[in-house]
């Protein structure tokens, strides 16, 4: 019996296309593991920035074109800290953040090299600008004028976003292109192709979006976070971000922050509160003063309490209502919260300084989600002030720090028998921690001797 020719050549082209089969399975098995991979990575940057305290790194620009065009290209060297503020970070998701950044700047290469400085908060911005030898200040949303606007770019925008990192997460495609080290940090190297991403609104300070069709991330294998990204424009209009030397959630304060004219310098602008309209016009310098101090005020012109709810250790609501008819020293704290180790225990003392008088020491947890963790490390240091939480879902009180602005940790805050702010009081500004209660402890017992009703 003959065998057709047919048969093996059919054979064959099946067997190939099997193979051929087989093989793109494989390439889109492996781009779906490249997928979520690479999303899993940015995802943990962005819950990074959900929960972190402060932010220092060194940072660097450096932008390229091609020819003649590589001159007008901006550079920058310099220094980029931020704090977070209430219990997230990012704008538009429940928190706040406030950001400096200090450095040499060229706008382009044919530029001289300047020293600028930038600071920014929900609120206010304020800015150097060496030509006028003036600290400019201006309500946030109403624009940073030049030289300091450029200095902006210098900042990772995916850091200010009210989402951040959305866009790398909803990126076409991604390629792990192995590992290289961005200064001593090891890290993963990502190409991202964004096809019809879109960009995320604009947040904060950032002035710039730099929506390329591309980019290359380099993100810490430790971390998770990105220490570099090289964003590759249409027409080789290159830009690259370098953050190193990172360190997370050390002690900085909002007054370390605080931007102030050098010597022989003064403001432009008004004088800008937090969260209110200008009080104070004119270009001539302020009184040398602490930032972080609210000293009290005068009875007539002393704030009501916001409204508040929290929950004490007993499961009672503790509202302004309970507050009546005794001092209240409202303690704003977090087990997370390093300074507070050395607050804490001189913020207990205060209740055996006013024993058998009408006040009350209370601790609102702040950022903190497991409740049996915080009464646990309440109880092993022996500390017996009121512990306050959150209601419903939430264990810390943190909408009752922000209701009370509250954005240094840990402050202090009296309210008097009849539901006033007495004084407000936060951590740093250049004062000892003794310092800083024992000026609450003074305020507190002349208020008792002059003014306390009951």
């Amino acid at each position: 019996m003959s065998i057709s020719p047919a048969r093996p050549i059919a054979c064959r082209v099946a067997s190939a296309l099997a193979v051929l089969a087989a093989g793109l399975f494989a390439s889109v098995a492996s781009a779906q593991n490249e997928t979520e991979r690479a999303r899993a990575i940015f995802s943990s940057a962005a819950a990074r920035l959900d929960t972190y305290i402060s932010l220092s790194a060194d940072i660097e620009l450096d932008g390229s074109a091609p020819g003649q065009f590589d001159q007008t290209t901006p550079t920058g060297t310099g220094k980029l800290r931020m704090i977070a503020i209430e219990d997230n970070p990012i704008k538009g998701a429940g928190g706040e953040q406030i950001t400096r950044i200090d450095a040499m700047f060229q706008r382009t290469r044919r530029d001289d090299p300047r020293e600028l400085s930038l600071f920014g908060t929900p609120y206010r911005n304020l800015w150097t600008d060496p030509d006028r030898e003036v600290v400019v200040r201006r309500l946030a949303g109403r624009g940073i004028a030049p030289p300091a606007a450029s200095l902006a770019s210098m900042m990772m925008p995916e850091l200010h976003q009210e989402r951040p990192f959305a866009r790398e997460l909803r990126a076409e495609s991604y390629t792990f292109e192995g590992q290289e080290l961005v200064g001593d940090e090891l890290c993963d190297k990502i190409r991202v192709v964004y096809g019809d991403a879109p960009s995320e609104p604009k947040a904060g300070l950032i002035l710039e979006q730099l929506n390329v069709p591309e980019a290359v991330w380099y993100m810490s294998v430790n971390d998770r976070f990105p220490r570099r990204v090289d964003r590759l424009g249409d027409y080789d209009l290159d830009r690259t971000h370098i953050m190193t030397s990172l360190v997370w959630d050390e002690a900085i304060f909002e007054a370390d922050l605080e931007l102030e004219p050098p010597a022989g310098w003064t403001y432009d602008g008004p004088r800008i509160r937090e969260g209110r309209d200008t009080v104070e016009q004119g270009g001539a310098p302020l009184p040398e003063r602490n930032p972080n101090i609210v000293p009290p005020s005068e009875p007539a012109k002393r704030l009501v309490a916001p409204g508040f709810r929290m929950l004490d250790s007993s499961g009672n609501f503790f509202t302004n209502a309970e507050a009546l008819g005794q001092v209240s020293v409202l303690y704003f704290w977090g087990t997370w919260c390093v300074p507070c180790r050395e607050y804490s225990p001189l913020v207990d003392a205060l209740i055996d300084s006013f024993k058998d008088e009408p006040v009350g020491v209370y601790a609102p947890a702040i950022r903190e989600r497991d409740e049996e963790a915080v009464r646990g490390f309440l109880a092993e240091r022996g500390y017996r002030y009121e512990l306050l939480l959150g209601t419903g879902n939430r264990v810390g009180a943190d909408s009752v720090a922000r209701a009370f602005r509250v954005r240094v940790y840990p402050t202090i805050v009296v309210l008097t028998d009849r539901g006033t702010i007495l004084a407000t009081e936060q951590a740093g500004g250049g004062r000892t921690a003794e310092e800083v209660v024992g000026s609450i402890e003074a305020t507190i017992r002349e208020y008792l001797d002059n003014e306390f009703e009951g």
